[in-house]
């Protein structure tokens, strides 16, 4: 009994000796949550990093995780990655560790400092380090170009052409031919947040109830005629072009991205349409952000430097589709499909599209869209000036000053939802806007789902 009670607290202390060695540093994800991008995830990019328990959440399983983690005062996850929207309740609870010294040494390294910006999510501190960005697109396969609209460019469509488009396709060969995730995971909110109310109403909660809006939804009804019925199943279009159960897709990048690496020579990839007020436009970032408390803090530092090392950014793109926050140029060598959804990202954010009333042109690089007065200066002031900053004092609008709902241009508070304007040659973002405003509830009218990325037309004066 004694040999026996001996070789038992003999194990013990050995086990407990050896816990700390095998113990994993616990990464907490709603990003790359698909058991094909998981599984890059812990077998390349994460293989050099020690031990990581790399673990996927939905994103309301993540919040309350970390609600339940903090109440408690006991944390067991020392990494999270999520989108710019999902990590901003964290830090407005002061929860998330001071990142400054990472964010010195990665812009020493070549991370653009509007993007870092982004990171500080109007604190003083860094809150999280951009990890990756990406956005939508749509895709068809390449026998789909013979029936198109005379006369109609892929790459500047708009939504009466992509009707027509569909149109054609259902007659020629007896079945509707297009395709949108809008399955229980599907993507579909983000079409209607980031491309079919802005491109039709200029905006989303000011607009969502107008005329504008009302004239959408009935262009929206004349081309769901053409969208297969198939599509309340679909999460990822991927798929379904794979399969040929259709012919056109709009989709997240990486949701698109197996289809056509797979067949790079098959497809075209191009801009959402643009409607009336111009082409909606909804680029996302996510970041990395270590907890207060998290009991492998230097751990999760050392996966924050290993993932945003240039080698690892790209292999994140040729892997899973999503973009560095690095300026980096991607390699001659990317993959093929990769490469023609980054072309397709480039088109997009270079296109031109129709000025609203105001004589403000809607386009992602250029300045034209801005006020007179507000051309030249950064993308942070552009910000300060325009959604939630008082630009003339130079600080941070806070939830006591008066706001004057008829005032888009001032009403909005920072660190809500997040609009960003992508540099496709350095891959530089700038924050515009702010979101679900107690305001907005208060005056009865929609708040939009938090996000990483908004459209990027105005949604407010300037």
């Amino acid at each position: 009994m004694k040999h026996i009670m001996s070789f038992g607290i003999l194990a013990s202390t050995v086990l407990a000796f050896a816990s700390p060695v095998l113990a994993q540093t616990v990464f907490v994800s709603t990003q790359l949550r698909p058991i094909e991008e998981a599984t890059v995830v812990r077998e390349e990019l994460l293989k050099d990093v020690g031990p990581v328990d790399y673990v996927v959440e939905e994103p309301p399983q993540f919040a309350v995780r970390m609600e339940a983690e903090r109440q408690a005062g006991k944390r067991t996850v020392s990494l999270v990655g999520a989108l710019h929207g999902e990590l901003s309740p964290l830090a407005d609870k002061d929860t998330l560790e001071p990142l400054d010294d990472l964010a010195k040494k990665l812009a020493a390294s070549g991370m653009p400092q509007s993007l870092l910006d982004l990171g500080r999510l109007g604190k003083s501190t860094q809150q999280y380090i951009p990890w990756m960005q990406a956005t939508y697109v749509m895709a068809a396969k390449k026998e789909a170009l013979q029936y198109l609209p005379a006369g109609a460019d892929v790459n500047a469509l708009n939504y009466d052409q992509l009707i027509e488009w569909g149109k054609n396709m259902q007659e020629a060969t007896g079945q509707p031919q297009i395709g949108f995730p809008a399955g229980p995971k599907g993507l579909m909110a983000r079409y209607f947040q980031g491309y079919f109310y802005p491109s039709f109403t200029g905006g989303v909660v000011r607009t969502f109830q107008s005329a504008d809006a009302a004239a959408g939804w009935e262009k929206l009804k004349a081309l769901w005629a053409y969208v297969t019925p198939n599509s309340t199943s679909y999460d990822f279009m991927q798929e379904p072009l794979a399969a040929g159960e259709v012919m056109v897709a709009w989709d997240h990048i990486a949701r698109l991205k197996n289809a056509i690496s797979a067949a790079p020579d098959d497809y075209v990839v191009f801009p959402a349409p643009a409607g009336p007020k111009g082409r909606g436009y909804m680029p996302v970032v996510a970041g990395l952000a270590i907890p207060k408390g998290a009991p492998d803090k230097a751990g999760a530092e050392k996966i924050i430097e290993h993932l945003s090392m240039p080698d690892t950014q790209l292999l994140t793109a040729s892997k899973v589709g999503f973009f560095p926050t690095l300026n980096v140029k991607l390699p001659p060598d990317l993959d093929a499909g990769v490469a023609l959804l980054a072309g397709a990202v480039a088109a997009t954010q270079a296109s031109k599209c129709r000025a609203d009333g105001n004589g403000h042109q809607f386009h992602p690089l250029g300045e034209e869209h801005l006020p007179a007065d507000d051309r030249g200066r950064t993308g942070t002031d552009r910000h300060r000036a325009c959604h939630g900053y008082d630009g003339r004092q130079g600080r941070p609008r806070t939830r006591d000053d008066p706001v004057d709902l008829d005032d888009p241009a001032r009403h909005f508070r920072p660190r809500r939802w997040s609009r960003l304007v992508v540099d496709p040659a350095e891959y530089r973002l700038s924050e515009f806007a702010a979101l679900r405003s107690r305001h907005h509830q208060q005056a009865g009218k929609l708040a939009l789902l938090p996000d990483a990325g908004r459209a990027l037309h105005r949604d407010c004066g300037c």
